[in-house]
């Protein structure tokens, strides 16, 4: 198998497929470095430029389109400063019936389903539903590479290959939400104090003793833990744990 980058072959920049063919269709499948590390949530709100709670109103449907692209309304700005145009633009479609399906609504490790199946990350979305955003402006996206005059200032996924850029979420009070406001103000500070501010808020969390707050928790420790380990290393485990079970490969969609 040819190895891409750990920057994602994905359809990154969907929304500006029919102006400028950078990236593979969102059917290719991708693969990474075997260095490549699935970045932790604490990094993804750093590398982040805007974090935005919006719902989706519209767009294409599918991904055999062109030009792939949705309308979202912004409830809530987490972190940074949106483009003045409206409505909001991001790159997605609205998922077939068969992939219409929200991310679990306690899960805050691995991303939604569909990150894993065709172009490492998720492109399509529930119409109706409220998803927090990790987005970047495609200049940084493009790592210093010129961006053609048409899509410049476009907003375009965070993260790379298999992170939780767009997750579905209930609320604004919802455990993925919670959790981001404590990931966004960790890494807003010098790197020699985060860690006790992630111990304090993951122990005020761990006090709370509901549900969502020890699945906040939990994902703090993970945090705490450091980064994550080489994602070929971490499909190895997994395919040998499967193997060693008796049963097949894991199928992201079915959740195992």
């Amino acid at each position: 198998m040819r190895r891409t980058p750990p920057f994602p072959r994905l359809c990154l920049l969907a929304a500006a497929a029919a102006l400028f063919q950078l990236l593979a269709a969102p059917a290719q499948a991708c693969s990474v470095a075997d260095s490549y590390r699935v970045p932790t949530n604490v990094e993804l709100a750093a590398d982040a430029e805007i974090i935005l709670l919006a719902r989706v109103e519209s767009g294409t449907t599918g991904t055999a389109h062109p030009n792939i692209t949705m309308t979202v309304t912004p409830i809530e700005l987490l972190k940074g400063r949106l483009p003045m145009d409206k409505p909001l633009t991001l790159p997605g479609a609205i998922a077939e019936p068969r992939f219409a399906l929200l991310s679990s609504p306690l899960e805050l490790e691995q991303a939604h389903p569909l990150a894993y199946i065709g172009s490492c990350t998720r492109f399509m979305f529930v119409r109706g539903a409220t998803v927090l955003f990790f987005l970047n402006p495609i200049e940084k996206a493009m790592k210093g590479r010129q961006v053609p005059a048409p899509i410049r200032g476009m907003l375009v996924p965070a993260g790379s290959a298999f992170s939780r850029w767009a997750e579905d979420v209930l609320s604004a009070g919802s455990p993925w939400v919670r959790a981001t406001r404590t990931y966004i103000a960790a890494a807003a500070l010098p790197a020699d104090r985060q860690k006790a501010m992630l111990v304090a808020e993951r122990d005020r969390f761990r006090a709370a003793a509901d549900q969502e707050s020890r699945v906040v928790a939990d994902d703090i420790d993970r945090q705490l833990a450091g980064p994550n380990k080489p994602w070929n290393q971490l499909m190895q485990e997994a395919i040998s744990k499967r193997k060693s079970r008796g049963q097949g490969s894991p199928d992201p969609l079915r959740g195992n």
